[in-house]
Formats: structure tokens, sequence, C-alpha cells
């Protein structure tokens, strides 16, 4: 019998599967020297439970005490409709938030920064994955292009 919660845990290694074939086809290809810093966006689906949802003002209240204080500098959030096929049923459908963060920092300086506000969003929210996508990204802030 296959559960929601076997269909999320086979969400999650079909989403890393293509993620991890994606980078290694790109691991090859030196850094572009155009790229001055990092992206990382978080997936937090909302559906918890049978049919429950995490609130405005509850994800308001986490991104206030967890996120802002533990991502320094700017960041965006936004709602957005999320949706996959399991290989047996039906296409699922979640409204999730996402959270973007650019910024210039190590990746070792980063990935505790980060996996400290997925634990927190899924114990707080009983989640039982968080997708997170980090990619480089070239930052330019207003000013006219070099070339």
């Amino acid at each position: 019998m296959i559960t929601r919660k076997t269909q999320g845990i086979e969400r999650i290694m079909i989403l890393s599967a293509v993620l991890t074939m994606l980078l290694a086809g790109c691991s090859h290809i030196s850094p572009d020297v155009r790229t001055n810093g990092m992206m990382e966006r978080l997936f937090l689906g909302r559906q918890y439970g049978e049919g429950r949802l995490v609130s405005d003002s509850a994800w308001q209240v986490f991104v206030a005490e967890v996120v802002v204080p533990t991502l320094h500098g700017g960041l965006t959030v936004y709602h957005a409709d999320g949706q996959w096929k399991p290989e047996v049923g039906d296409v699922i459908k979640e409204p999730t938030f996402v959270v973007e963060w650019i910024h210039q920092q190590s990746d070792d300086v980063v990935r505790p920064i980060i996996q400290r506000i997925i634990d927190q969003y899924k114990h707080r929210f009983v989640q039982q994955e968080v997708l997170w996508i980090s990619m480089p990204v070239r930052i330019n802030k207003g000013e006219p292009s070099s070339d």
C-alpha cells in the first residue's frame, strides 16, 4: 500500500536523482568568471497531517522568528503552487512557500545556516522533507554591465 509518506519519500528521491544528474553534467565546466554569488532556494510545503495547511499567520511568525534572523542581507519569500506526479496515482498539488537568498558566503558557512531553517520548519510544521536548491548566480545591483 502506497501511503502519502511513501509518496513524499519517492518524490524526494526522484528530485534528488534528477538534480544530481543535472549537476554532475556541469561538474566539468569551469566556473563562469561573471558568477559572483550563490542563490539558495527553499521549497517548503504547506500541507501536513490530513488536509491541514500551515496558515499564513504561522508562516509569518516562522519567517520573523527563524528566517529573517538567520539569513543576513536580503531575501525573497513568495507563495507557489507545487505539484508532482508519483509513479502510481494522480498528480498531487500542494501550496508551497519559497524562500530565495542570494549571498557571497562559502559553502561551509551556508550549509549549517540553511540546514537550521530546514530542521526548524520540519519540526515546527511536522514536515518530512524540504527541497533545497543551490546555484551560482551573477549579482548585479543595477550597475551597468561591463561586458
